[in-house]
């Protein structure tokens, strides 16, 4: 038997994503100040 590669809808992550508050995601990440401190970027 042969799984399905076609997806109807979006998946659970993109679903579990737009519950949650952007709002206070960006409250937060202003509170920590230092939060993308470490983050690393790939350029080029």
């Amino acid at each position: 038997m042969s799984k399905s590669s076609h997806f109807t809808g979006q998946p659970v992550y993109s679903q579990v994503l737009k519950l949650l508050d952007k709002a206070e995601i960006r409250r937060i990440s202003r509170l920590t100040g230092s939060s993308e401190r470490y983050v690393k970027r790939l350029d080029g």
